[in-house]
């Protein structure tokens, strides 16, 4: 067997764009609060005060804040063992400058651990992925302020405090960039892959469309319905340069393709793009272990459809499990099992074995 033993598969999430819920349990407004939807070709515009008629996607998100034990028992279904999720700041701390956090927001992350863990899937937290209270953005312009460093530091304590015996491993923030990590201890290296890059002299090179990244575009690569390329082979290197430098136990926290799945007249999903970007990835990392990495796990972004981060939509989907949800709010949140679903299920039951 390639992959360790307690090799550890699941999903990843964000709580802007998972939980939805935005002024339930005391929660306070956040910077995707604001946010309206977008597109491909469109930006998210920002509004600093509500707009009747507009729609703000991440309010609602999917529906999780009163689904997830749904999607709990999805996830258990498929055999995760670990799942990454990120702590909405403004439900613990509604401005983010309260001095006790929010009962009612603890107690709901109290449930979800607990849910989580009755089920076999081990929690790992990310302090903070875009989720930005408003009143800080506004009062302080973010992180141009030096203060956001001591109230920031007061979420982080308040989640150790109360969790530090549930989850075992902690991100603190989302895409963090490797050069920050000589100044603390980290326990391993969490990576982000989705696409690679080119560096060319001539200036005739299409620029990348995902979001972080700064490279052109390799004409020899196909790319997603997004423009977002797709290298399967990037990851093994990424994987191998990674180890070589930091020598550091490896995860890849995020990884997946958006695609714009459509609904057969018996109601499946049949997505087999999303089977193909699966099985080429996880062969990808298998041949990095192969090469000598050390690699702990793999986190698949969004195993259910989410609010997509950039672009605001639902039509740029992930997940393994639909969400009858669409760009202008319409839909009940009921999830439906892709074929993709299956697929994922057996490779987690085959620990990365025999992907065909």
């Amino acid at each position: 067997m390639v992959l360790r033993e307690d090799f550890l598969w699941g999903g990843a999430l964000g709580a802007h764009q998972w939980e939805g819920a935005w002024q339930a349990g005391g929660k306070g407004e956040s910077v995707p609060d604001h946010l309206r939807g977008g597109g491909v070709d469109t930006a998210r515009m920002v509004d600093p005060e509500f707009v009747e008629g507009a729609y703000y996607p991440s309010r609602e998100g999917v529906g999780a804040y009163e689904r997830f034990e749904e999607d709990i028992s999805l996830f258990t279904e498929m055999g995760f063992n670990v799942l990454r999720l990120s702590i909405a700041w403004t439900r613990l701390f509604p401005t983010g400058e309260e001095d006790a956090p929010n009962e009612e927001g603890l107690a709901f992350y109290d449930h979800l651990f607990a849910c989580m863990v009755e089920h076999g899937i081990q929690p790992l937290v990310t302090l903070s992925q875009y989720e930005m209270p408003w009143h800080l953005a506004r009062a302080y312009n973010g992180w141009e302020d030096r203060r956001l460093v001591g109230l920031f530091g007061r979420f982080a304590n308040a989640c150790l405090d109360r969790w530090h015996g549930v989850v075992p491993m902690w991100l603190t923030f989302n895409e963090l960039n490797a050069s920050v990590m000589a100044e603390g201890i980290v326990d391993f290296f969490a990576i982000s892959y989705y696409v690679s890059g080119i560096v060319s002299g001539t200036k005739d090179v299409e620029e990348s469309a995902e979001n972080l990244s700064f490279g052109g575009k390799n004409p020899y690569l196909e790319s997603s319905d997004w423009g977002w390329q797709i290298d399967p082979d990037g990851l093994r290197i990424a994987l191998g340069q990674i180890w070589d430098r930091y020598q550091l136990p490896v995860m890849v926290v995020e990884n997946g393709l958006g695609a714009a799945d459509e609904v057969s007249d018996d109601g499946a999903i049949h997505d087999p793009y999303r089977i193909d970007y699966l099985r080429r990835h996880v062969a990808s990392m298998r041949e990095a272990v192969l090469d000598g990495v050390e690699l702990l796990g793999y986190t698949w972004w969004g195993p259910v459809d989410i609010i997509s981060c950039s672009t605001g939509e639902m039509k740029k989907r992930y997940g393994f499990v639909y969400v009858d949800r669409d760009d202008e709010g319409n839909g009940d949140f009921h999830r439906v099992r892709k074929d993709s679903f299956y697929y994922f299920k057996r490779v987690i039951a085959a620990n990365g074995e025999g992907l065909d």
